[in-house]
């Protein structure tokens, strides 16, 4: 199974890039993130992407935030927008798909710029933890993707002296160790050690070639799972975007 992860930073200005990924990659799963559309507002083409089914999450502040799930029609999965925890379920940030034992969540993360803001993201991430966890208690398999809005490590930012930027704040990058303690695994991280792999560059410069980036988009895995991925990869080389998409390979769910 293939999965990608795209912050697309409005689908609709990213429409071109985005259908033209679908077509080569042909993903089993696409999580998109920053949907910043209401499903009226998108084309044609956008909607009805041959041979796949979508939903769509919008926030409810137009212009802003939301999330998209396309998956393969013959894939049998179980798709919602709405999880039932009243965090998880604002301002379009989350969807769920179920196949059996496995859940397939997309998550797009608030960003932390201004205290209020900041405090809400840590409520948020504090509710994907209890999510998390409680799929764990249940012995579900989990695999979660998404623009996660945080650099795990100094490995996963051009400036590892920003620590005082969100992002990159203690607190923040504590959140994912907790994840990892739960028995989550970083798929990009099982196969790259190095540093320099980023996901988000500012648009200040659209060619990348300074690659002063953030890695910023995640797929995790829980146990079980992270025996079967057979890659994990960034394709910086992808446009479209100030992301770029995020791939992951399962042999099987």
């Amino acid at each position: 199974m293939r999965l990608v992860s795209w912050n697309v930073n409005s689908l609709r200005n990213a429409e071109d890039a985005f259908l033209r990924f679908m077509e080569s990659e042909q993903p089993d799963v696409m999580m998109i993130q920053e949907l910043r559309a209401f499903p009226h507002d998108l084309s044609f083409f956008l909607q009805l992407v041959d041979g796949y089914e979508v939903i769509f999450n919008p926030s409810e502040k137009a212009g802003y935030s939301g999330t998209a799930l396309y998956w393969k029609k013959t894939l049998p999965l179980e798709v919602t927008a709405r999880v039932g925890d009243e965090l998880l379920d604002s301002e379009g940030r989350t969807i769920e798909a179920v196949m059996g034992d496995t859940h397939i969540i997309n998550w797009y993360t608030p960003n932390g710029g201004n205290p209020d803001r900041l405090s809400f993201k840590y409520r948020f991430y504090d509710a994907i933890e209890h999510r998390i966890a409680k799929l764990l208690s249940e012995n579900k398999h989990v695999v979660m993707g998404g623009d996660l809005n945080v650099a795990h490590t100094p490995l996963d930012i051009f400036d590892a002296t920003l620590t005082n930027h969100s992002g990159f704040l203690n607190d923040e990058r504590a959140w994912m160790d907790r994840l990892v303690a739960l028995g989550m695994s970083d798929t990009f991280r099982l196969f790259e050690k190095e540093k320099g792999h980023y996901s988000w560059w500012n648009l200040k410069d659209p060619t990348r070639g300074r690659n002063q980036g953030i890695r910023f988009d995640y797929f995790l895995t829980s146990p079980e799972l992270t025996k079967k991925v057979t890659s994990a990869v960034i394709r910086h080389d992808v446009f479209g975007s100030d992301h770029c998409p995020v791939v992951l390979e399962l042999s099987t769910v």
